[in-house]
């Protein structure tokens, strides 16, 4: 490495290098009154890389201390730090800084899935409502944030460990008619409105989503019909050309 970054200093002396041979120099000096004066013979050369040969090559060489804790987290602490970063979350939330809320909830997330990577299943039933309230209010943020196929994929994860989650399928089937995917949306609606049918909110959006799905298939029919249309004259006039070539 020390090689390299000589040859790549042949051509200038960086600005980084100019204050480090400065304050190399400003060291040497003497105190006042020892009576020395500064040997500034002694400075070090500033492309002289050897003071950095003890550094490693690589970023991949360097552990954080965060990713050594998340390695030997316990199931209690697992569950503080998760928490502590959901209710930062829920704190961006009520300011409206939703981008931050959404990290926040990311960042408890990434906690509990690495806790649950090291120990497997133990201890789920402990962290199960974690994971559904992180989730969920991640899935509501993306919401807010109009980004669907996230807001699918968290509303997801909330539904694979609590599959009559109410709130995780109403979001789930908002992003999916966002997203053009109609046929699951009301499919999530219908098992939302199975589930509480006085859920006037999820009514609403049947409505909306058997609407766009009405528009789609007249769209389609129409579509083909055209498409049919534009056979048959073609065929027609295929038979014309042809007989007039024979006449």
């Amino acid at each position: 490495m020390v090689d390299k970054l000589q040859r790549a200093s042949q051509s200038s002396i960086s600005a980084s290098d100019i204050v480090v041979a400065a304050r190399m120099a400003e060291s040497e000096i003497a105190e006042p009154g020892e009576g020395k004066a500064p040997d500034l013979t002694k400075v070090t050369d500033a492309n002289d890389y050897s003071r950095f040969s003890d550094l490693p090559d690589s970023d991949d060489e360097v552990t954080t201390a965060s990713e050594g804790d998340k390695e030997d987290l316990t199931l209690a602490d697992a569950i503080s730090r998760a928490n502590g970063f959901k209710d930062a979350g829920n704190c961006a939330f009520k300011r409206n800084d939703y981008s931050e809320a959404g990290l926040r909830y990311v960042e408890g997330i990434a906690i509990l899935d690495s806790y649950q990577k090291k120990n497997g299943l133990m201890g789920f039933d402990d962290l199960k409502s974690l994971i559904v309230s992180l989730h969920g209010n991640n899935a509501m943020v993306l919401v807010k944030l109009e980004n669907w196929h996230s807001a699918i994929a968290s509303a997801s994860a909330v539904l694979k460990v609590e599959k009559c989650n109410l709130k995780a399928l109403f979001r789930r089937s908002v992003s999916y008619h966002k997203s053009g995917f109609l046929e699951e949306a009301r499919c999530d609606l219908s098992i939302l409105l199975e589930l509480e049918s006085a859920n006037i909110p999820a009514q609403k959006q049947l409505t909306l989503v058997m609407r766009d799905i009405k528009e789609a298939k007249q769209k389609e029919k129409v579509a083909f019909s055209k498409m049919f249309q534009k056979n048959i004259y073609g065929d027609k006039e295929a038979e014309r050309i042809s007989r007039e070539r024979k006449e």
